[in-house]
């Protein structure tokens, strides 16, 4: 019979004993492969396909660092962490917008979560940045992009694309430090070689209109000025020197634009968007187009942006935000809310319409995003706005002929002022009802 020792037969050369015993030794302690101990190359590898992000996200947790804890300010990403970002060609654009839910602690972003993302992916390779729901930070964390060559955007304003700085509350605005930033910046203007083109600021700096800052734009004016920046209209030719009327950026007192608009501190050639710039001659022609509500000028061949024509308003609006509209018609011009002429006709539920009643009725008098999610039976079919006769619930209005069902209340059968087109019944506060019944339609009509 053999004999054991430590559950390897005694027949068993002695280095064979002592490497199983300290194989089963290391697994115990281990728990097995680590994902740090496969080659660098293939984490690579594989880390090529994940969007930025999640990249940042994988990349945190590889480094060396406890991730419970936030990263001190002498915090280096780890050697593997580099490694990863080296091979990676998505570092051009940062939005810290993705990053912060899965890097922060309890998804805020700290100024040594930003410091350790720019030292992970090298300011080097970095183009633009975009500084998204980063509330709480002073802008400390940037500061590795001071003497950045290859910078051409920074976005400061805090909101997301098409999101308005006007929901901002003073606290989430409060914390970012004007005087670090901008010395930041100043530092990247500095650089003979720079190619910072575009700030968008914050809205309360707009607003408090410091020295400080509009020392900071007339420099800024000053050196985009004498870069002689080229129009990127096709066959132009022009340089995007500024005019009177179209300035490089909007900061001067003696500009009625910019003090009766609120575009202080608008750069006034860039397209947010693409980035291209457009001299005063293509912009005599608006080609590019300012936002009233997320403060960004676009051109036309991004976004399209629409003016308000009533009399002395100076509003406008990109299609997204879409406070400024057109009749579905297409045939009237776009206006405001507060200038639309009282021949305008609302949908029932939103704030989408007509330019008459005659107009209205063609669309059954609900726009076709609110016709969709009407319905008779809670179940998404037989719309009602069909004008489907044969349903029991669909009758017709019989002081206007419109057909309608009366469980949605899906038409406006009455053209008095005081009456809710809503529940037809008269009200003092027509917007206010309307506005409850809409919520209530919402709710009822939630995943059609």
């Amino acid at each position: 019979m053999l004999q054991i020792l430590d559950g390897a037969p005694s027949t068993y050369p002695l280095h064979f004993i002592m490497a199983s015993r300290n194989k089963r030794q290391r697994y115990s302690e281990d728990n097995g492969m680590q994902l740090t101990d496969l080659p660098n190359a293939l984490i690579s590898d594989v880390a090529v396909f994940l969007p930025q992000a999640s990249c940042i996200s994988f990349l945190y947790a590889l480094s060396s660092h406890d991730t419970s804890n936030q990263i001190s300010d002498s915090h280096q990403p780890s050697a593997i962490s580099m490694a990863i970002a080296a091979r990676q060609n998505c570092w051009e654009n940062i939005e810290f917008k993705g990053i912060q839910d899965l890097c922060g602690q309890n998804g805020i972003l700290s100024d040594n979560d930003i410091r350790w993302v720019l030292s992970c992916v090298g300011v080097q390779n970095i183009k633009s940045i975009k500084l998204s729901h980063c509330y709480g930070i002073t802008g400390s964390g940037l500061d590795q992009i001071r003497h950045s060559a290859v910078l051409k955007s920074i976005d400061l304003s805090l909101v997301g694309d098409h999101e308005s700085g006007f929901d901002l509350s003073v606290e989430q605005q409060s914390t970012l430090s004007e005087i670090t930033i901008l010395s930041i910046l100043n530092n990247i203007l500095e650089n003979e070689d720079s190619s910072l083109e575009h700030v968008q600021l914050p809205q309360k700096w707009r607003k408090d209109k410091s020295v400080m800052l509009n020392t900071f734009l007339e420099r800024m004016e000053y050196i985009l000025t004498r870069r002689r920046i080229k129009c990127s209209k096709e066959g132009c030719g022009g340089t995007c020197n500024g005019h009177r009327n179209f300035p490089v950026i909007h900061w001067r007192e003696d500009d009625p634009i910019t003090w009766s608009t609120d575009r202080y501190g608008a750069i006034g050639i860039t397209c947010y968007m693409c980035l291209k710039n457009y001299c005063h001659g293509c912009q005599n022609r608006r080609v590019l187009k300012y936002c009233d509500d997320c403060e960004k000028f676009y051109c036309q061949d991004c976004i399209k942006v629409e003016h308000c024509r009533g009399q002395g308003c100076r509003a406008s609006c990109c299609s997204v935000c879409d406070f400024v509209k057109k009749c579905v018609c297409g045939m009237t011009q776009a206006f405001c809310s507060d200038c639309r002429p009282s021949s305008w006709v609302n949908c029932l539920y939103c704030d989408e319409g007509w330019c008459s009643k005659s107009c209205a009725k063609k669309y059954m008098n609900i726009c076709d995003g609110c016709g969709k999610r009407a319905n008779c039976n809670g179940n998404g079919k037989n719309n009602c706005v069909e004008g489907n006769s044969s349903l029991d619930c669909v009758t017709k209005c019989e002081e206007c002929g419109s057909i309608y069902c009366s469980n949605c209340r899906a038409l406006r059968c009455s053209d008095k002022k005081e009456n809710c087109p809503a529940c037809m019944k008269s009200v003092k506060n027509v917007k206010a009802c309307r506005a409850n019944h809409f919520e209530a339609f919402t709710q009822r009509t939630q995943g059609y």
